[in-house]
């Protein structure tokens, strides 16, 4: 019995013309066909990838809110004293661990991998 290799269907899709544009670019740049680019980022969107952790989201969210503060003292320091701006960094990064903890010891524990859930 011999099996005929099936071809690819067919899919018809609407794109807006700017989102048309932004994906002919990137697959010139990669030098590759508009078709191979779309399939690529199908497919990989696809993938089952591991949800980021709650620890992630925080570590984001500390780093952000240091350079904000920290930013914001330099401002301070430029046109008076600073220390009351170095203050707030070290109480809003206490808040976070606050938070932080108390969403670890509420969360169900599929979303909070110190408890046994997944990561």
């Amino acid at each position: 019995m011999v099996r005929r290799r099936r071809r690819p269907r067919q899919i018809n899709l609407r794109l807006a013309e700017p989102l048309r544009h932004k994906l002919q670019a990137a697959a010139k740049e990669r030098q590759i066909s508009t078709n191979q680019l779309m399939r690529q980022l199908l497919e990989a969107g696809l993938e089952n990838k591991p949800n980021p952790r709650l620890d992630d989201y925080f570590a984001d969210l500390k780093r952000d809110l240091r350079n904000d503060l920290e930013r914001i003292a330099r401002e301070a320091a430029r046109t008076h004293d600073p220390e009351p701006a170095l203050r707030d960094i070290s109480a809003k990064e206490a808040e976070i661990a606050h938070i932080q903890t108390r969403l670890g010891e509420i969360l169900p524990r599929e979303q909070n991998p110190k408890k046994g859930g997944k990561s």
